[in-house]
């Protein structure tokens, strides 16, 4: 089964919807530390948290220090951090040691761009760095310069994806650019644990969208369902 992460909700009703259409996690930005539309204050952030039933886990997309992670770590009770900036392994160490004794997940997403540097990286070797740094899962994202937070609607080579999902050092949570129109694509490609959606289930408000939540899930869910009945 592929798990579906909704992110960067901003509002109560929009956190219900997608809990309401089988989202298995919801995501907030909290506190970024360069400009996006959807960041929160964590007072905020854990406000919508608390609204979050059992069994859907809460999702903290931060960046910075391990200081300012773990304060809104313990601020908002999150289930999982995602750390979405340019952290680096060090950053991630002190991260899990300050978790030690939780159950709170740490995910680290990397971000890929386009062209020879992407092609010339070895990211299944920039994976097994931040595993051993203690991250329990990566996220693989587009790169961009017009918006470091991400949700800028693009895809990277998937190609990318599937090698790290097949060397199987971490699960991988594919994201970038992902529609109901491509994510089944995505899925028979990369094989990932989950994928995780922003723009094409939201406005021109950054409001989530029943019906583009509906058929986000659904899609993601058929192609899950398909990719584990491919022999």
């Amino acid at each position: 089964m592929v798990r579906v992460k909704i992110c960067c909700n901003t509002h109560e009703e929009d956190v219900a919807l997608c809990v309401e259409e089988g989202a298995d996690a919801v995501g907030f930005v909290v506190e970024y530390p360069t400009p996006v539309p959807w960041s929160l204050p964590r007072q905020r952030a854990a406000a919508l948290m608390r609204g979050v039933p059992p069994f859907v886990s809460r999702v903290a997309v931060v960046g910075g220090d391990a200081d300012t992670i773990l304060r809104i770590a313990e601020d908002t009770a999150a289930d999982a951090l995602q750390l979405h900036g340019d952290e680096a392994e060090d950053v991630v160490e002190a991260v899990r040691a300050g978790l030690e004794g939780t159950s709170v997940q740490v995910l680290k997403a990397l971000r890929i761009g386009s062209g020879e540097e992407a092609a010339a990286t070895d990211w299944v070797a920039e994976v097994r760095r931040f595993a051993t740094a203690g991250a329990d899962a990566i996220l693989l994202d587009a790169k961009s310069s017009a918006r470091a937070g991400g949700g800028t609607g693009a895809a990277f080579d998937w190609s990318i994806a599937r090698d790290v999902s097949s060397a199987g050092v971490l699960p991988v949570v594919l994201a970038g650019g992902l529609t109901p129109e491509n994510i089944a694509r995505a899925v028979e490609v990369v094989a990932p644990y989950a994928v995780d959606v922003i723009t094409a289930v939201e406005d021109e408000r950054h409001r989530k969208v029943r019906g583009h939540v509906r058929a986000f899930v659904r899609a993601a869910r058929d192609a899950g369902i398909a990719s584990a009945a491919t022999p």
